[in-house]
């Protein structure tokens, strides 16, 4: 019985850390970073190669801060990890941009957050998985935007 509370509690402790994450990093860098980049420059090209960037940044010091000896960080990884975090920031302020909706952003980095706390067991499994998971994503995002041309387009068609 008191096995059970803990795996049930050390899970919503899992679950309420990833969404809270999100939200405080969505908030952060996607409505606040992205607003505030907008009063500067409409490109969105630009906006949203700021806030990638941005985004990366403070994630690939966290994981070089993890180790105590800066000999043990792996290049090939924290090059992988530099390109997961840039694409994963360009997703998420693409989204952003395209939606004006933080929620949506909020959902996937939410996931992505409990998939690297399942998957980084195996820093190099869980990687590639990462990876995958992120095609996953991109596929999504990019059949979502071609229904949403398809729908604007038969509607524009209709009024004609």
């Amino acid at each position: 019985s008191g096995y059970n509370f803990e795996i049930r509690y050390l899970f919503s402790v899992f679950i309420v850390n990833s969404l809270m994450v999100a939200i405080v990093e969505e908030v952060t860098f996607r409505r606040i970073l992205i607003t505030s980049i907008s009063q500067f420059s409409s490109r969105p090209i630009l906006i949203i190669a700021v806030s990638a960037v941005l985004f990366t940044i403070p994630h690939i010091v966290n994981y070089i801060e993890s180790f105590s000896n800066i000999h043990d960080i792996n290049t090939i990884i924290l090059l992988v990890k530099v390109a997961y975090l840039l694409i994963l920031g360009i997703i998420l302020a693409f989204i952003y941009i395209q939606q004006k909706n933080i929620l949506t952003c909020i959902i996937i980095h939410c996931g992505q957050n409990i998939l690297a706390q399942l998957l980084y067991i195996d820093e190099r499994k869980g990687l590639l998985l990462h990876f995958l998971a992120m095609v996953l994503v991109c596929i999504t995002i990019f059949i979502q935007q071609v229904k949403e041309r398809r729908r604007t387009y038969e509607i524009s068609i209709k009024k004609v």
